[in-house]
């Protein structure tokens, strides 16, 4: 079963138009999308991998929920569930078990 990450950075890959699953080095990526925080160079690794970094930044961002989110749930929910929620996410190793030095 994937984890969040790997099902959002996935998604991400997805959408700039790479294949999530193919086997690239970092600099691949650079000069295609311009990523700017690179693992190890020559490390090879499936593409979503690299997205990985992005989804925690922007699950770290939505940890506490806006008012929007608050508006439509109750207090509980908004509260003390959804954080917990993302706090799970965050907590979750990101691999790939197609990734070599």
């Amino acid at each position: 079963m994937m984890s969040t990450i790997e099902m959002a950075a996935r998604a991400l890959c997805k959408a700039r138009g790479h294949d999530p699953d193919e086997v690239v080095t970092p600099e691949i990526l650079l000069n295609i999308d311009g990523l700017t925080r690179l693992p190890v160079h020559g490390f090879h690794a499936a593409a979503w991998t690299f997205y990985a970094p992005m989804v925690r930044t922007v699950l770290e961002a939505i940890r506490d929920p806006a008012l929007d989110m608050r508006k439509v749930c109750t207090f509980e929910a908004a509260e003390i569930e959804w954080p917990k929620m993302i706090d799970a996410a965050l907590a979750q190793p990101v691999t790939s078990e197609k990734a070599t030095a």
